[in-house]
């Protein structure tokens, strides 16, 4: 199993780590898989990591349906920051 068969989800989740791409993985199911957020997870601004290029998500507006949920790709890293304040 070498990254391009999976994906990886780090910092303020409940889980970090490695995961297998089995079929499409979304997003928020691949924040789902790693336990979900933690406490102190800046759900506004979730980077997704691709090769060179970083894109920045909006997990509450993902979660309201406001923006629509990315696909991830193989060898994606999911990075989750930490919020200066408690819950955001």
């Amino acid at each position: 199993v070498g990254a391009e068969d999976e994906y990886f989800v780090q910092g303020e989740v409940q889980r970090p780590g490695r995961y297998p791409m089995t079929g499409e993985r979304t997003l928020l199911q691949a924040i789902s898989e790693a336990g979900g957020y933690t406490d102190f997870a800046k759900r506004s601004r979730v980077r997704v990591i691709r090769g060179k290029e970083t894109k920045v998500f909006n997990c509450r507006r993902i979660m309201d349906q406001d923006d629509p949920d990315p696909l991830l790709e193989p060898g994606d890293i999911v990075m989750v920051l930490r919020s200066w304040f408690w819950k955001d």
